[in-house]
């Protein structure tokens, strides 16, 4: 048994566990930093485990190519981290999140909480109903080995582990389709916005000016905000689709109006801010240019042909672990973690700025337990995904592997919904130039006018 790979298996989920911790640590808002330790404790687990499950691959590689000894117990380990991340999706981080968004005043907590989770449930069990009869799947066999010259197909019926990796999997995908590809765009237009929009010293007076602008802004959203609120008052009025885009068009304006605010804050205080800072943004939004660079220029040539045209990427994480294992892991991981980050962040830039999806920012010292919560959610929903998308990117590097098999052989066979697997990814790649396009558009549209009209929708309501 090698044993840097039993070192690696204990090692690599308590830097997890740390790293997520840390960030927890510095990411809390002061209002809640010393509240909610139990939801906190969730998240740093959330986060470490979906880091764990996507990191898990080049481990099942060396495991395989390497002799490592743990070949009959690869597969058993990658359905029990299956089944915990299907445990935070369904049950740990929902109910948690309940806890914190079910509070009304005009409610007791627990009726309310109950009620919430009750129609949760009901709408989990109709999913589970609508896609009951996937609980099989179809594997396509040649017979030829039975010296029989027509192809037969097999159907079995599947482990209920198999099934539910398969059910998340299927919505896990939407998740890192929309966010993940329009996030792929983002995190690079992001950062370097960020170190050519950055904010020019500003005297006394032009100061006093802007803040009464933003005293201004901030009675009206007020005012807006006592409207909202008593429109949500109303009977059916959490449920009314105009009132629920108000709220959640009334959040991003308020949002809105407090970063712009510390940006003229920070103008004034500390002359724009560091340069090192933006310098920094700058460094990170060109290596972000090149990762996402070399993942489309990857699936272009080995994913989106019948036949792959070149290795890609799967050639350089082969070499690299001939040199040295480590050497292939750090170079898997920018590739994968690139994609997790590319969900969070294609989240707060893009998809938070539809109607009817809730803003739930990620903040440096000002993120709420809700927050940390939510994007948990996502990332482990999403690396359901970055996991069976790394597995067919890296076919080649990931060959012999229990997981390329628990995905190819079973997953992505499954009666009706096999298709949608198998073209999944074609609309991801597409999602890369759409997440480019809103990037920009949001980048230099302003977000003024819109406020405006949605505080006299809201006022005329």
């Amino acid at each position: 048994m090698n044993v840097f790979l039993i070192v690696l298996l204990v090692v690599i989920p308590v830097l997890f566990i740390f790293f997520s911790f840390l960030f927890v640590v510095f990411f809390s808002s002061p209002v809640d930093r010393f509240q909610a330790v139990l939801p906190k404790i969730i998240v740093i687990l959330g986060m470490a485990l979906a880091g764990c499950a996507v990191l898990f691959l080049p481990f099942d590689v060396w495991n395989n190519s390497q002799g490592g000894g743990l070949t009959n117990a690869t597969p058993i380990i990658w359905q029990i981290v299956f089944a915990v991340i299907a445990a935070f999706i369904v049950i740990i981080v929902p109910f948690s999140m309940l806890y914190f968004e079910a509070y009304d005043s005009d409610k007791p907590p627990v009726k309310n909480v109950l009620c919430q989770t009750l129609c949760a449930s009901i709408g989990t069990v109709i999913i589970f109903l609508i896609v009951g009869a996937a609980s099989h799947y179809k594997l396509s066999m040649s017979t030829a080995r039975l010296a029989i010259q027509n192809a037969g197909t097999l159907l079995t019926r599947m482990g209920i582990v198999v099934y539910i990796t398969a059910f998340l999997c299927f919505f896990g995908w939407l998740v890192f389709v929309i966010c993940g590809g329009c996030g792929m765009s983002a995190i690079p237009i992001s950062l370097i916005l960020a170190c050519i929009k950055k904010p020019k010293r500003i005297k006394m007076d032009e100061f006093v000016m802007q803040q009464k602008k933003f005293a201004v802004r901030a009675n009206n959203l007020i005012e807006a905000g006592k409207k909202v609120e008593d429109l949500r008052r109303q009977p059916g009025g959490r449920t009314n689709l105009k009132t629920v885009r108000l709220y959640q068009d009334f959040k991003r304006a308020v949002y809105q109006c407090e970063e712009e605010y510390l940006i003229v804050k920070t103008q004034f205080e500390k002359g724009g801010g560091s340069i090192f800072l933006y310098g920094g943004a700058l460094i990170l939004g060109i290596l972000a240019i090149i990762v996402t660079i070399l993942w489309i220029v990857h699936i272009i040539v080995f994913m989106l042909t019948p036949v792959p045209l070149w290795g890609g990427l799967n050639y350089l994480f082969y070499y690299l672990d001939l040199g040295f294992p480590l050497f292939g892991l750090i170079a898997y991981s920018i590739f994968a973690f690139y994609l997790l980050m590319a969900i969070i962040a294609g989240n707060i830039t893009i998809a938070s700025r539809l109607p009817f999806i809730s803003l739930y920012p990620i903040k440096f010292k000002d993120t709420l337990t809700s927050s940390f919560l939510y994007n948990t959610g996502l990332l482990l929903f999403g690396s359901i995904a970055v996991i069976q998308f790394t597995a067919n990117a890296f076919s080649r590097y990931a060959r012999f592997t229990s997981l390329n098999g628990f995905f190819n052989v079973y997953v992505s066979n499954m009666i009706y919904i096999r298709y949608y697997f198998m073209y999944v990814h074609y609309a991801f790649f597409g999602f890369i130039f759409i997440g480019f396009v809103l990037s920009m558009i949001f980048a230099f549209i302003p977000n003024k006018t819109k406020e405006q009209k949605m505080i006299e929708q809201i006022m005329a309501s």
